[in-house]
């Protein structure tokens, strides 16, 4: 019997699937075509112009011979190699431009990073007077006090009536060793503070201990504070005081969340990268465990997933009912925070954060539980298919170690993607603003041709040059990061969400190949 050839579609129509049939036709095609060289001068040649697959039919048998494939959507394969070559490229830009400490550390009054250069040893922000940052909203303007860059906060209580004390000049700014100028010279040119608390620190910065205790607790500071003065002369109260904390909190809170989330990896990275470390041992593990037996472990996995979701609902909700209730009675309650403290939004410390996070798995609770109950009788038949998969996989024990390697790959894109984020967010420049303006004042602003008042943007080397105004200063206010860092920014997440999808589906494709 001799082949006839026939096009794919052409076997698809006629209801042919691709199996082979039993039968004495199957012999004797078989016996036909034991010899290669055998041709069949009657038949008609493939057509050449046919790019699909062709078939020939030996009585009820079909064999589908291989393909000739190739890429079409070339517009589709130039965007992504330029893409690719785009994000390889521009973390040069930010590797030259960018600067993460800015991240890490805070900034002095005139724009020097605490920490770096000639203020190594000193990483720690001190405000002279933190009573002038009362009333000044932290995302308009600065604060008009001395901000100097400290290697650590002071420790007791100082006024400047009690004259030099032997650590005043640390706490100073740009004092020359051996200075015997008066110390009320000093404060009233603003090169020492008036006074000194006992502060620590908070975020880089020196926070006073007399905004960080309960209300219960403030009687005796507001004795030791009477009896000290500011630099204007004016007796120290405590009601200013807590507004300026609350400034600089307003000013560590400022920042985007996507500066904060960065801040956190510089700070705590060795935590996400043992987490990933441990990441890869579990799945290695689970992937063992599921290789010796697999109904067991996907049973128990399937029947322990709600109620340890559920666990996590009631304890997120528990957390946001204690601090609720620590806010609303800070003196009733052990745990409870000042407010000046809850007023940063701090992801551990923020009640919404931990509602959210129980209406989320609340949420995710009940879907997979509905799932679960509808989708009953596919879970098993899901069950049975990896049982067999396992099987396979065990015959081949190296397959075991290829997500270990797949996890590494990934490890190393999101690294080198959290690092190009990072000096991303710091390619930009410094903002300056005029702080204690005076109405008389004779220096223009080239920004709106008129004279410069409070709060407008300055440059400091300019501003001290023209400004008629003695007390008016042209101080650091933030951090402006550069409008192309933005769109930088999201090609850089579609860069690394591309990557770890490409070798999760090579990984797949490895194995399931493999299998």
């Amino acid at each position: 019997m001799r082949p006839k050839w026939k096009k794919r579609s052409e076997m698809v129509r006629e209801g042919y699937g691709g199996v082979t049939k039993n039968g004495s036709e199957e012999a004797e095609c078989a016996e036909t075509h034991s010899d290669q060289s055998h041709k069949y001068p009657d038949d008609p040649e493939p057509d050449p112009s046919h790019t699909g697959l062709n078939v020939y039919e030996c009585g009820a048998s079909q064999k589908v011979l291989d393909e000739t494939r190739s890429y079409t959507d070339v517009i589709c394969k130039l965007l992504i190699i330029l893409g690719f070559l785009g994000w390889l490229c521009f973390p040069l830009h930010s590797f030259s431009k960018g600067n993460p400490e800015h991240l890490m550390y805070p900034t002095n009054s005139e724009g020097q990073v605490c920490g770096l250069g000639n203020l190594t040893g000193k990483p720690t922000l001190l405000y002279f007077d933190l009573t002038q940052c009362d009333g000044i909203p932290a995302a308009v303007g600065g604060c008009p006090t001395p901000q100097v860059c400290v290697a650590e906060c002071p420790k007791t209580y100082w006024t400047s009536a009690q004259g030099k004390s032997s650590d005043l000049d640390q706490f100073c700014n740009n004092l020359s060793p051996g200075t015997n100028y008066p110390i009320s010279q000093l404060v009233a040119e603003k090169a020492c503070p008036a006074y000194l608390l006992p502060s620590r620190p908070v975020l880089g910065r020196c926070v006073p201990v007399a905004g960080l205790v309960k209300k219960e607790e403030t009687g005796r500071v507001k004795d030791k504070m009477n009896a000290m003065k500011t630099a204007d002369g004016e007796v120290l109260h405590m009601d200013s005081l807590v507004q300026g904390i609350k400034y600089v909190m307003n000013i560590i809170d400022a920042r985007g969340h996507s500066e904060k989330l960065l801040f956190s990896l510089i700070v705590y990275w060795w935590i996400v990268l043992l987490s990933f470390l441990l990441a890869l041992i579990m799945s290695l593990t689970c992937t063992v465990l599921i290789n010796l037996a697999a109904k067991h472990v996907l049973w128990t996995s399937i029947v322990l997933c709600p109620p340890i979701l559920v666990v996590g609902t009631v304890y997120s909700l528990m957390r946001y009912r204690q601090l609720s209730s620590a806010q609303e009675n800070p003196n009733q309650d052990a745990i409870s925070l000042p407010p000046v403290i809850t007023s940063l939004s701090s992801y551990w410390i923020n009640k919404n954060t931990w509602l959210v996070c129980g209406v989320i798995i609340a949420v995710i609770t009940l879907i997979i539980s509905i799932l679960l109950v509808y989708f009953f009788s596919r879970v098993k038949l899901a069950i049975k298919l990896i049982e067999e998969a396992s099987k396979a996989v065990s015959l081949m024990k190296t397959v075991l170690l290829f997500p270990l390697v797949q996890g590494v790959a990934q490890v190393l894109i999101i690294v080198w993607s959290l690092t190009v984020s990072i000096f991303l967010a710091t390619t930009g420049a410094p903002e300056y603003r005029v702080v204690d303006a005076c109405s008389s004042e004779t220096c223009t602003n080239p920004d709106t041709g008129q004279m410069f008042s409070l709060h407008d943007v300055c440059d400091p080397q300019t501003f001290a040059e023209c400004t008629g105004c003695p007390r008016a200063q042209c101080v650091y206010h933030k951090f402006v990061p550069a409008s192309l860092g933005s769109w930088l920014q999201v090609w850089n997440l579609a860069g690394m969400v591309w990557l770890l999808l490409l070798v999760q589906s090579w990984g797949c494709l490895v194995v399931s190949a493999a299998v």
